[in-house]
């Protein structure tokens, strides 16, 4: 980008957000920024500046309003931002999200918006092209301090909002987090900009306006520098996590197994000091390989349960569910983590040599072949009588609605024994494809197939199961 002179008519604040904007348009080498606009005082102090210096810097602003549809004013709101906009020829875009009751009551009124504020902006911007900005400032930054204190956070969260951070992938600058209300404020004055007050600012029963008003309000009135003061205290907690992470990520590195997805227990054992650093090392892998985030308390389970307890160690497989959706298992000496499967439908498919079929929730693809490569490791196969193949089968998933028996090694037995015989966890189990022909099981992929019908031809076919998520746990099984 080339150099630009223009700065000498640009106040404090204003040359603040340009260089922002130089420094990020050079690191990220884009010029688009989506700005998030509420028609507050804040967010307006930042449109009426990006408009500024759009002319004097070449970049694209795009501007979104989110109406929250939370009283009769919203769309009041939505249209003093249309008009704002036109006036100073920018594009923009009203979405509406509306938020169930029921949700709020669960979840708080602060998560719930912000959620469903994400889930409609991820819709609305390019992630790859885009920098989305908002209009946080330094009142903001304490009150999250306050917010993430109530919640009893670590050093990540005590050291508050970001300048810079990314959320589901979307690159996200906050330009105005160096400044206070009250500084923007008088720019709006100043100026002599317009703007609107959101009338359920004042709604002490959201909490994050009771720290605005009840609490931080009435310190600073005694003591003047406190927001200043505190916004230092989170810079040094920033730095120490920066410190921190930093040396939680040369650690990962060395449990990482060559896939990046699964952590090394012997070399965890080696590295590792405490339930804390443990803690430190295992959130880190999650969060950033998965995106999942786990607690002290799951992570203490994890430690004491599977990873230092003998009596699970003797096994071959264990698990831990973490979430709703995931579980970490450990097995062969490594921690993997896997999804719960939901899987309970059932598949037809008409026989033909080469036919794919792709399976549900990304379990991967069968394919029927007569030949087979058993060196190759990149499919796990089964070999089946060809004979099955003259009339339909079906592909189904075990659930525990299964009472049927059949013949293995001459003995007539559930399929669930044929599971706790090879000794495979339950959740594995779910996501093992079932082979039926007329209704009756002929095989369990990669542990057995029935083989009670003639085959004077020795006519087989292999069946080839790709990309399965749980092919580490079935090689060698037998």
């Amino acid at each position: 980008m080339k150099k630009i002179s223009y700065n000498y008519f640009l106040n404090k604040i204003e040359n603040e957000v340009f260089n922002k904007i130089k420094f990020y348009i050079k690191k990220f080498n884009l010029i688009n920024f989506v700005v998030l606009f509420s028609g507050g005082l804040d967010s307006t102090v930042l449109i009426y500046i990006f408009n500024k210096i759009k002319n004097i810097c070449p970049i694209n602003i795009k501007v979104l309003h989110i109406n929250h549809n939370i009283n009769n004013n919203s769309i009041l709101y939505s249209n003093h931002c249309l008009n704002f906009c036109k006036k100073l020829n920018l594009k923009i875009k009203i979405l509406n999200i509306n938020i169930n009751k029921e949700l709020i009551k669960k979840f708080g009124y602060e998560y719930s918006y912000r959620i469903s504020r994400l889930n409609i902006i991820k819709k609305n911007i390019n992630k790859k092209n885009d920098i989305l900005v908002t209009a946080h400032h330094k009142n903001d930054q304490i009150e999250t301090l306050f917010l993430f204190l109530d919640r009893i956070s670590g050093l990540n969260g005590l050291s508050g909002i970001k300048s810079y951070n990314k959320i589901f992938n979307i690159k996200i600058i906050r330009p105005l987090l160096k400044f206070k209300k009250i500084e923007l404020f008088e720019y709006i004055k100043k100026n002599n900009i317009q703007y609107i007050y959101d009338i359920t600012n004042k709604d002490i029963n959201i909490k994050r306006n009771f720290i605005r008003h009840k609490l931080i309000s009435n310190i600073e009135n005694i003591y003047p520098k406190f927001i200043d003061s505190i916004y230092k205290s989170m810079i040094i907690i920033n730095n120490q996590y920066l410190l921190l992470y930093f040396l939680i990520k040369k650690n990962l590195k060395k449990i990482l197994n060559n896939d990046k997805k699964i952590l090394d227990i012997k070399i965890i054992k080696k590295n590792i000091y405490n339930e804390i650093h443990f803690f430190y090392l295992i959130k880190d892998w999650l969060s950033k390989i998965y995106n999942i985030y786990i607690n002290i308390k799951k992570s203490n389970i994890i430690y004491k349960k599977i990873l230092y307890d003998d009596n699970i160690n003797n096994k071959k497989i264990t698990s831990l569910q973490i979430n709703n959706n995931n579980f970490i298992i450990k097995y062969n000496n490594f921690f993997h983590l896997i999804k719960k499967p939901r899987i309970n439908k059932r598949y037809i498919l008409l026989y033909k040599e080469n036919n794919i079929l792709y399976l549900p929730e990304n379990m991967g693809h069968i394919i029927f072949n007569k030949n087979i490569n058993e060196k190759n490791k990149n499919y796990i196969y089964t070999k089946v009588n060809k004979n099955f193949f003259y009339e339909k089968i079906t592909i189904q998933f075990f659930t525990i609605s299964f009472k049927e028996k059949v013949f293995f090694h001459k003995n007539k037995i559930k399929i669930k024994d044929i599971f706790n015989k090879y000794k495979i966890p339950y959740l594995i189990r779910k996501q093992i494809p079932l082979l039926f022909y007329n209704e009756k099981l002929i095989s369990i992929l990669n542990l057995f197939v029935i083989n009670n019908i003639n085959n004077k031809n020795n006519d087989f076919i292999y069946i080839k199961w790709f990309n399965s998520p749980i092919k580490k746990y079935l090689y060698n099984i037998i």
